[in-house]
């Protein structure tokens, strides 16, 4: 008697269970993040932040640019000691510029995950 009773109340339940309706819902906690007020307050806040140190290596950016046109336009008429000075100085301002840039992008990175 009591293993019918057991029987029909597990039925029960299992019929229950399969006529329920399931709802579900799916998040992207980054769209969250991304769309949310303090996501764009802590975005301005980093881009100022670094605004300056970005605006130093554009800086650098048309500096190496300049070296390089004026190597490129000179390089025929300078002495053979004045284009190594010349590369010298270009390669010198392009390590310092990816070690600055490295720097950067590792400071916002950090900076980033502090906010979040």
């Amino acid at each position: 008697m009591k293993l019918k009773l057991v029987t029909f109340i597990v039925i029960g339940l299992f019929s229950l269970i399969a006529n329920a309706e399931i709802k579900s819902a799916f998040i992207n906690p980054a769209l969250v993040m991304e769309k949310s007020p303090q996501a764009k307050k802590a975005a301005d806040t980093l881009r100022n932040e670094f605004k300056g140190r970005e605006q130093k290596l554009r800086g650098m950016v048309d500096d190496i640019k300049a070296l390089e046109k004026s190597y490129q336009t000179d390089s025929a008429i300078m002495s053979e000691d004045q284009r190594k000075k010349n590369e010298e100085e270009i390669i010198q301002k392009k390590r310092k510029f990816q070690f600055d840039q490295q720097s950067l992008k590792e400071d916002l990175q950090t900076r980033r995950q502090e906010i979040i």
